[in-house]
């Protein structure tokens, strides 16, 4: 098992959809959710896409990294991006290829407020 932690940001295979409703697994950055003990005692992990595709005017389960703010310098993002609370898949933890940086706690909490909004808890 990883010792990867809830708030670190990572490059994985996720899925997503093209244009053309094909499948597409493609090395993208996302947000580890779980706790480290789920990390830790699992093969799986679950991850929350993150996309630079910031749609206009956006969306209220999206927690947007603005390149500039201390978020951004920690994130290891090259451009300012969204964390996509409302997708969110469970990966094998093979997928991850490698951590990218870290959220601080407090926009650990920031983040989960965006997907208890998604997932309505």
């Amino acid at each position: 098992m990883s010792t990867w932690q809830r708030g670190d940001i990572v490059v994985v295979a996720f899925p997503y959809t093209d244009a053309h409703s094909s499948v597409i697994v493609k090395g993208r950055p996302a947000l580890i959710i779980p706790s480290a003990w789920v990390n830790e005692n699992t093969q799986d992990i679950i991850v929350a896409a993150i996309s630079s595709r910031q749609p206009s005017p956006g969306y209220p389960t999206d927690f947007r990294i603005e390149k500039g703010t201390p978020t951004f310098q920690r994130s290891g993002l090259r451009v300012a991006s969204i964390v996509k609370a409302a997708v969110v898949a469970t990966i094998p933890q093979s997928v991850v290829a490698r951590k990218l940086g870290q959220l601080t706690r407090e926009d650990v909490q920031k983040a989960n407020r965006y997907l208890r909004a998604a997932l309505e808890l």
